[in-house]
C-alpha cells in the first residue's frame, strides 16, 4: 500500500490548485515556561530513557502550501491516525489539486489490507513501512548539537516538557529532504530553507507524545520565485487503552482481497475535493463530524451532533455550550473546551491544575480525563487538533 500511496500523492505535486488558504510565512513563538540548564542534554537524556509502549494512537496533520507574488496561495494536505493494538488501524485522507483520496486499512498477521478509493487489496509488509502510510516521521530524532542554532526547554500550560529547535539553514534543508519530505523537492530548483522550527514534546512520565516541524522555504520553478510551507503536527495519545477490534465478517471480507501487485495503480480514481472543509475549524469540525464519523445533526437544534457506536454508549458535540458528552449506561461525562473542565453530576474537574471538587470519586476523575482525549481523537480523524479549535474561540 506505500507504494500506491506515494505514486498517487506524488501525482499532484505542482501541477495547479484550486484551494485558497491564508498567509502564513512567519514561524510563532512558542509560549512556554522556561526552564534553565543543558536543553541539548535534557532532550538526549529524554530519548535515551524514552519510554516506548506497544498500546496507542498517533494523530498526524501535515500540509504544503505553495506561494506565488503573495496572492496565488495553494494547499497540498494529508491527515491520518494510526491506532495500535493487537490489531492495527489506519485511516488516512488526502487532499491535492482539488482532488480527495481515502484510505483505511487494518494490519495483522504480516499483512495490510486496504481499501483505497473503494479499491481492496492487501500487501504483506513490517509495522515499519504501516507507519511510513501516513507520510511523517513519527519518532523522534536526536539532532546534531553543533548544526543547531538554538535548542531551549520549557513546560507548556499542562505541565508537559517542551524542547524548541532552530536548525542551521544547509542542515535543515538536509533533515527536511531527509526525515520529512516524502516527494522529491530536492530535485527543485534552487531550494533552500529560510526559517524552521521543530518542537519536540514529552508526558511527566517519558513518552514521546508530540512533534510540531514547520520549514519555510523557496525555489524556483520556470525561472520564477516561488515560496512553499510545510507544516507538521504530530500528536500520540491513548497510551496503553488503545483498542482495535475486527469480527469474524470484517476477516472474512479481508480475505476476498486481492495482492496490491494485480492492481491497475493507473485505474485507482480519485474524488473531487469534498465540501466538508469549512471557512473555520468549527465549521470544518461540524462538516466532518457528518462526513467522516457519521454523526447525526440535532432535529431541534443544528448546534448539536450525536453519534451512537453501540447499545450502550455515544457522543455528542454541542456547539453552543462547547461541550463534548460521552454517554454510557445513561450516565454523562462532559468535557468543555472552552473553560478546559469536566463534569460528571456534581463532580467537576479543572484540566488545568488537576483541581476536582469534593463530591468527585477517583474512577469518576479517571474517566474525565479520558474525556478529553476522546474529543482529541474524534478531531484527529477530522484532520484537526483541540489546540486549533480552542484558539479560534
Amino acid at each position: 500500500m506505500k507504494k500506491i500511496v506515494f505514486i498517487l500523492f506524488s501525482i499532484f505535486i505542482f501541477i495547479g490548485c484550486k484551494n485558497d488558504v491564508p498567509s502564513s510565512t512567519q514561524i510563532n513563538p512558542i509560549e512556554m515556561e522556561e526552564v534553565q540548564g543543558d536543553a541539548y542534554s535534557a532532550l538526549e537524556n529524554s530519548l535515551n530513557e524514552l519510554v516506548q509502549n506497544e498500546n496507542y494512537s498517533i494523530g498526524v496533520n501535515s500540509s504544503y502550501i505553495l506561494k506565488k507574488d503573495d496572492e496565488n496561495q495553494q494547499l497540498f494536505g494529508m491527515d491520518g491516525v494510526l491506532e495500535v493494538d493487537d490489531i492495527v488501524h489506519v485511516a488516512q485522507n488526502i487532499h491535492a489539486n482539488g482532488n480527495y483520496s481515502k484510505l483505511e486499512g487494518y494490519y495483522y498477521n504480516d499483512t495490510l489490507y486496504a481499501d483505497y478509493n473503494t479499491v481492496t487489496y492487501y500487501e504483506k509488509m513490517g509495522m515499519k513501512e504501516v507507519k511510513d502510510t501516513l507520510l511523517a516521521p513519527l519518532e523522534p530524532y536526536l539532532f546534531v548539537k553543533d548544526k543547531l542554532v538554538s535548542i531551549s526547554q520549557g513546560k507548556d500550560e499542562d505541565g508537559l516538557i517542551l524542547f524548541v529547535m532552530e536548525l542551521e539553514k544547509d542542515y535543515a534543508k538536509e533533515i527536511f529532504f531527509d526525515r520529512y519530505d516524502k516527494n522529491d523537492l530536492k530535485n527543485l530548483e534552487d531550494f533552500s530553507i529560510e526559517e524552521n522550527q521543530i518542537v519536540y514534546c514529552f508526558d511527566e512520565e517519558g513518552h514521546f507524545i508530540k512533534e510540531s516541524a514547520q520549514f519555510v522555504s523557496s525555489f524556483k520553478q520556470n525561472n520564477e520565485a516561488m515560496g512553499l510551507d510545510y507544516k507538521l503536527n504530530t500528536n500520540r495519545f491513548m497510551i496503553g487503552k488503545t483498542e482495535v477490534e475486527l469480527s469474524e465478517e470484517e476477516k472474512q471480507a479481508h480475505s476476498q482481497y486481492v495482492n496490491y501487485q494485480d492492481i491497475d495503480v493507473s485505474q485507482i480514481a480519485v474524488s473531487e475535493e469534498s465540501s466538508d472543509i469549512g471557512a473555520t475549524i468549527e465549521e470544518t469540525f461540524r462538516k466532518r463530524l457528518v462526513s467522516r464519523l457519521n454523526y447525526e445533526q440535532d432535529k431541534d437544534n443544528q448546534n448539536v451532533y450525536h453519534v451512537e457506536y453501540n447499545d450502550n454508549e455515544g457522543y455528542t458535540v454541542d456547539f453552543d455550550t462547547k461541550t463534548f458528552i460521552y454517554s454510557r449506561y445513561g450516565i454523562d461525562y462532559s468535557y468543555n473546551w472552552k473553560g478546559d473542565k469536566g463534569s460528571m453530576g456534581k463532580c467537576t474537574f479543572d484540566y488545568q491544575n488537576s483541581a476536582q471538587s469534593d463530591d468527585c470519586q477517583k474512577e469518576t476523575v479517571d474517566t474525565l480525563k479520558e474525556i478529553k482525549t476522546y474529543l482529541e481523537m474524534e478531531l484527529y480523524y477530522c484532520g484537526l487538533n483541540l489546540e486549533e479549535l480552542v484558539k479560534e474561540l
